[in-house]
């Protein structure tokens, strides 16, 4: 049966978990982005995607900004993400670290957390990773 008129179905925005060097490299403003990447956050600031970061990405920011000598970027950085409704923080949850072991082509712990948690939150991953992007469990965006 066809939607009354004035009543068409609205498709949810799509889900998009960052790794940390997209995250890093948009935040920044850096050309490290692929043309596929750079479409994705487009996407979302134009309110057709949401952009999950996990708490793990988080962790991951903040020491490559320390490692940089440029841990003051990362306030910065925070406030940035909260400021934009595109951005989605979401914690790890025990749920993910449950399924760890099914995710052992990805040998990295936090890139494994990262792809457990895409899976279980339905979202594709915006990655350069080679090893998550050989996953078959994940799909992966560059």
């Amino acid at each position: 049966m066809a939607a009354p008129p004035g009543n068409a179905a609205v498709s949810a925005p799509a889900l998009y978990s960052l790794d940390t060097h997209a995250l890093y490299w948009h935040l920044a403003g850096m050309s490290q982005l692929s043309a596929g990447a750079r479409q994705v956050f487009s996407e979302a600031q134009a309110g057709g995607a949401i952009l999950i970061v996990s708490h793990i990405v988080l962790a991951e920011l903040y020491f490559v900004l320390d490692k940089q000598r440029r841990p003051d970027l990362f306030d910065i950085f925070v406030a940035r993400l909260r400021a934009t409704p595109a951005f989605r923080v979401e914690a790890v949850v025990l749920d993910d670290v449950l399924d760890l072991k099914n995710f052992t082509e990805i040998p990295e712990m936090h890139d494994r957390l990262i792809a457990v948690q895409a899976k279980q939150l339905g979202a594709k991953i915006l990655t350069k990773d080679a090893h998550i992007r050989a996953s078959t469990k994940v799909q992966c965006v560059w």
